[in-house]
């Protein structure tokens, strides 16, 4: 009877040069970020904001695949390798804080700059790494705007001969929009508001005020009025005091 081997599957052999050599280009990165008054460790770069993971989703969500009449198209820009490509997307930004950190991380060996995280450029240049994730989604936007304009540049010509086409065969809504593009139709309007400004007129000058006579002033003349159509004397003007002048001089 054969008795069954114990012998164990080989285990895959670590490339121990390999790690080594990454190692090494972690350890000098961190040295050279590192300054006197402030060295970069990988306990330091811990505590900061870890937004890599936030990269390399918005890098997978730029290379996600559209399918349009069978026909595969990838976005345009810089790549989805947004884990790498980041310090060249913050080159193509005007801000002072995108240029520092972009330049520290030019300034060392490719191996080195790769071999620690990109919240560690950000620690040693005292930048919040929320603030660099800001600055590459502005700079993506851009881009993004950028390839839309120039998409629609080079192929609206092809959009145009295709409507023509469509029009010539028995199109009847692509025969309005040709109409409607070279004036032989004219341009719905749509809902439109009239605000009428009713110009504010010339402020009018104040009436004229006229004074009252006085009641005493009144019945004297109507007693004189009435005396004269009776063949009366006119009635002897009285002096009328007020009485609150009286009782002042008193």
């Amino acid at each position: 009877m054969k008795s069954r081997s114990t012998k164990k599957p080989d285990k895959p052999k670590r490339n121990g040069k390999l790690l080594a050599t990454v190692v090494d280009a972690s350890e000098a990165a961190y040295a050279a970020l590192s300054t006197p008054d402030r060295p970069v460790t990988p306990a330091l770069v811990r505590l900061e904001p870890q937004v890599t993971r936030q990269l390399i989703a918005l890098g997978t969500a730029l290379m996600r695949e559209v399918q349009v009449r069978d026909k595969t198209i990838l976005p345009l820009g810089i790549g989805a390798d947004v884990e790498r490509s980041w310090p060249h997307m913050l080159k193509l930004s005007d801000l002072p804080e995108a240029q520092t950190i972009s330049n520290l991380y030019l300034s060392l060996p490719i191996e080195q700059a790769r071999a620690v995280p990109m919240e560690a450029f950000c620690y040693a240049s005292r930048i919040s790494p929320m603030r660099v994730l800001e600055m590459v989604t502005g700079v993506l936007v851009r881009q993004g705007a950028t390839a839309a304009t120039l998409l629609t540049a080079v192929w609206h010509p092809s959009v145009v001969r295709r409507t023509i086409e469509a029009a010539l065969d028995d199109s009847h809504a692509d025969r309005q929009d040709l109409h409607k593009a070279v004036g032989f139709l004219p341009t719905p309007k749509g809902s439109q508001t009239i605000v009428n400004v009713t110009q504010a007129t010339a402020v009018a000058p104040p009436p004229a005020i006229v004074p009252l006579p006085s009641p005493e002033s009144t019945i004297t003349m109507l007693a004189g009025a009435f005396n004269e159509a009776r063949g009366l004397p006119a009635p002897v003007p009285v002096d009328v005091v007020d009485a609150e002048t009286e009782a002042v001089e008193e």
